[in-house]
């Protein structure tokens, strides 16, 4: 049998922290019903946190340093745009977590974040950079070089930032509370990146690629 190390500890509790934070809320887990859990004593649990607060700013660190990890760099969506139908591209753009069971961490994560974000200063911070101002600009530089590209002829981009935002949040808080499958996502983003293409072009869509 394996020795479990220190760092195996740890990394056990982190995400042990994330399924309890998630699931009952961070006010309602104690160091004890995380050591219970761990199957640790609760002493033990200082060995490697100063307590419950140390592990929630572990977890905010983790998120904000993963959260854009998966997405597809902007410049790449701009370079595929030159052979891509434009629906294409606004599906590449949408925000994803990569594999199930990184997304499956994430949106945990993204549940607490959300949860605590009038509460807590740091969610408060993360919620509005990660999910507001960073996202927008992401979508609304590649929108731009787009434009700049003759790809887009929309004289006003604004509108389909918001939109985009709208849905990205919405599907995140719908992850959060329920399993959405790959699939559904999918046939969502799909119905909305068709219209927003439609607009874009100024009603001249070609899924061809060519405008």
């Amino acid at each position: 049998m394996a020795k479990t190390t220190g760092r195996n500890t740890k990394q056990l509790i982190f995400y042990t922290a994330i399924n309890l934070f998630s699931a009952y809320g961070y006010k309602n887990c104690s160091m004890r019903d995380l050591a219970q859990s761990v199957g640790i004593r609760a002493a033990s649990l200082y060995k490697h946190y100063d307590g419950k607060e140390d592990i929630l700013n572990d977890i905010f660190a983790y998120f904000v340093q993963n959260f854009s990890k998966y997405r597809v760099p902007a410049d790449e969506i701009i370079k595929a745009a030159q052979t891509k139908p434009l629906d294409d591209i606004l599906m590449m753009m949408f925000h994803t977590f990569g594999d199930t069971a990184e997304r499956a961490v994430m949106i945990k994560i993204s549940r607490i974040v959300s949860d605590m974000k009038t509460e807590n200063e740091e969610a408060g911070k993360i919620f509005c950079s990660q999910y507001l101002d960073e996202p927008a600009e992401y979508i609304r530089y590649i929108l731009n070089r787009l434009k700049y590209e003759n790809r887009i002829f929309a004289s006003n981009i604004e509108p389909v930032v918001r939109l985009m935002m709208a849905h990205a949040n919405f599907t995140m808080t719908e992850s959060s509370v329920r399993p959405v499958s790959d699939e559904e996502t999918t046939v969502k983003g799909a119905e909305i990146t068709s219209a927003l293409a439609f607009y874009l072009t100024g009603g001249e869509r070609s899924k061809s690629g060519e405008l």
